[in-house]
């Protein structure tokens, strides 16, 4: 380990091989992986993709996977 703390972000839509890539070197660097997830009101606002998953649906995906 070469971190005590690690801190990713995202949206996690559609939970795919890059996502799956930051994860796992999150977690190969690091000790503790702090991991957030936007907020329905974000991709909104700031990223005007549509549709997006909900939030409970892109938080179940990403749980599964971890």
């Amino acid at each position: 380990m070469v971190f005590r703390y690690a801190c990713v972000a995202g949206t996690f839509d559609g939970l795919h091989a890059g996502h799956e890539a930051l994860l796992d070197r999150a977690f190969e660097v690091s000790t503790h992986v702090l991991i957030g997830l936007t907020s329905e009101q974000y991709v909104k606002h700031y990223k005007k993709i549509i549709p997006v998953a909900t939030y409970d649906m892109r938080y179940t995906a990403l749980t599964l996977w971890l």
